[in-house]
């Protein structure tokens, strides 16, 4: 099992709330990833973890296993996608978030006084990329960054206990 940083902009984050505002674990669903993250994509096996974390807001917010990785099979009401009309991220089809897997919801934080700051003192002096200080933005600047495993296994019990 190899954990991955699940990058989300506030906006998604918020279609995320609101598409699934039941959201528990052990409840099943579709996410993806842009198409310049392809590659790493097609590396993500059963049983991985993504640990999902909120740009500009700097919390992190869930905790997914992948059960079905690049299920591109699924349609976009199982999941969350956006179109952007934007070129920024290279060719992608209509549907931006178009690499997508099934997974299973291991911890959902939906609301902000239960989500797990980056900051707080026990997780970062704890997390590997930001206990020396110093530049640690860049595990959280692009999806599917693959996390050391101490870091990944810490932030999901801590999700999981903090969401609760």
């Amino acid at each position: 099992m190899t954990y991955y940083a699940d990058i989300m902009t506030p906006e998604v984050y918020n279609a995320w709330t609101t598409v699934h505002p039941n959201l528990k674990p052990g409840d099943v669903t579709v996410t993806g990833v842009r198409c310049n993250r392809e590659a790493t994509a097609r590396s993500l096996r059963v049983g991985d973890r993504l640990i999902s974390y909120v740009t500009e807001d700097m919390y992190w917010v869930g905790a997914f296993e992948i059960i079905l990785p690049t299920a591109s099979q699924h349609i976009a009401k199982n999941g969350v996608y956006f179109v952007e009309t934007s070129s920024r991220w290279g060719p992608c089809p209509p549907d931006e978030f178009h690499i997508r897997f099934e997974v299973k919801v291991l911890a959902w934080s939906k609301y902000y006084n239960k989500m797990l700051r980056i900051h707080h003192p026990d997780v970062f002096g704890t997390l590997s990329f930001t206990k020396n200080g110093g530049r640690w933005s860049w595990m959280v600047q692009q999806t599917l960054m693959k996390m050391k495993d101490k870091d990944g296994r810490f932030l999901e019990k801590r999700i999981k206990r903090y969401g609760k």
